[in-house]
């Protein structure tokens, strides 16, 4: 039998560089993030259209 050695100090090290990394999104919140992202984007672009109008009106 092998006896293993466990490092707790080293393990407890990236455990916490683990924790400081960004959590990564799942496929869902990315899809909906997307959307939202867009969605904004299209909603500028409608309201600087508006205001050209607007401004061409007066």
């Amino acid at each position: 039998m092998f006896k293993q050695f466990i490092d707790d100090d080293k393990l407890l090290a990236q455990l916490e560089e683990n924790r400081k990394k960004p959590a990564k999104k799942s496929g869902f919140m990315a899809r909906l993030e997307e959307a939202q992202k867009m969605q904004e984007k299209m909603a500028r672009e409608r309201a600087k259209e508006n205001a050209k109008r607007t401004y061409r009106r007066r």
